[in-house]
């Protein structure tokens, strides 16, 4: 939360709030039109043996990308395949589902990691 500098230019007195920094982390959207939250993924991922982290990158309804931040020593082939195998469940059929081991996630300029990028919008009603 940041408080403005400059009194509010309506004129009232009481305190205000210039902006709210929070976690930025999008659901992840079905072909349906349906949403399912991060936690559904990120927690079941999180509990493959040498996972370390993990982003979702939802480039549109039909593609996600799993980047892996994996333990030096963990068995590659088999963690890809059970996070693969574990967002398939999860999104159901019709979304391509891909895993990729990196280095490291990309920090934002906060220093905070985004567990989930999603390129694709609600439809407004």
């Amino acid at each position: 939360m940041t408080l403005p500098t400059a009194p509010c230019a309506c004129g009232r007195t009481l305190p205000t709030i210039e902006r709210i920094a929070g976690r930025a982390d999008d659901l992840l959207l079905l072909p349906d039109g349906q949403s399912r939250h991060s936690l559904l993924f990120l927690a079941p991922m999180h509990a493959v043996p040498g996972v370390v982290q993990v982003q979702l990158v939802q480039e549109n309804l039909h593609a996600l990308s799993v980047r892996v931040v994996c333990d030096p020593s963990g068995d590659w082939p088999s963690i890809r395949d059970a996070v693969e195998q574990l967002a398939r469940r999860l999104l159901g059929a019709g979304v391509a589902v891909s895993a990729t081991r990196v280095a490291g996630i990309f920090r934002e300029p906060s220093g905070k990691t985004r567990a989930v990028i999603s390129h694709c919008r609600p439809a407004r009603v």
